[in-house]
C-alpha cells in the first residue's frame, strides 16, 4: 500500500467497473471550498446575527436574493453614535419590525428584534393561560 502525506485523503469511488482512488489533497479542497462559497452566502451569512445582540432604529427593511432562489431578509439599523449597519434576521424579526422603531435583539438563537418592554411568545402564552386559570377559579 502507498503511504501519502498527512495532508492528502483518499477516497474510494464505487463505479460500474470497480474501485476508482481519488486523492484529493488540501489545495484541491481549498479551491472547492472557495469556489463554492459564493453560491452558499446565503446559508453562513445569517448565523452570527441571529446569535449576537444588538439594538438600534429601524431605518430600512429589505431582502437579498440569491442565484440559488433564496431570500435572506435583513434590516438596516442606526445606533446612538449615528453608525448604520446591517443585520439579517428570520421571518419573524422581519414581519414584526416596523421602519423608525427602536428595537433591541438579545442575544441567542430563537430570539427576535423587538421593541423594549414587548413580550416574547413564550411570555404571551404563559400570561394568556394564567388569565384563563383566573377565570377558571372565578367561575367555580
Amino acid at each position: 500500500m502507498p503511504r501519502y502525506s498527512d495532508r492528502v485523503i483518499e477516497y474510494r469511488v464505487v463505479s460500474y467497473r470497480g474501485y476508482r482512488r481519488v486523492l484529493v489533497g488540501s489545495g484541491t479542497t481549498l479551491l472547492l471550498v472557495v469556489l463554492t462559497l459564493p453560491f452558499t452566502m446565503h446559508v453562513w451569512k445569517g448565523w452570527w446575527d441571529s446569535y449576537s445582540g444588538y439594538s438600534g432604529v429601524v431605518v430600512d427593511k429589505g431582502r437579498e436574493f440569491h442565484l440559488l432562489g433564496f431570500a435572506n431578509r435583513f434590516l438596516i439599523l442606526e445606533d446612538t453614535q449615528g453608525h448604520k449597519f446591517k443585520k439579517y434576521v428570520g421571518h419573524y424579526g422581519y414581519a414584526f419590525t416596523r421602519v423608525g422603531t427602536f428595537v433591541v435583539k438579545n442575544r441567542g438563537f430563537g430570539e427576535y428584534p423587538r421593541q423594549p418592554g414587548e413580550k416574547t411568545p413564550t411570555e404571551l402564552l404563559r400570561e394568556a393561560e394564567r388569565i384563563k386559570a383566573q377565570k377558571k377559579s372565578a367561575t367555580r
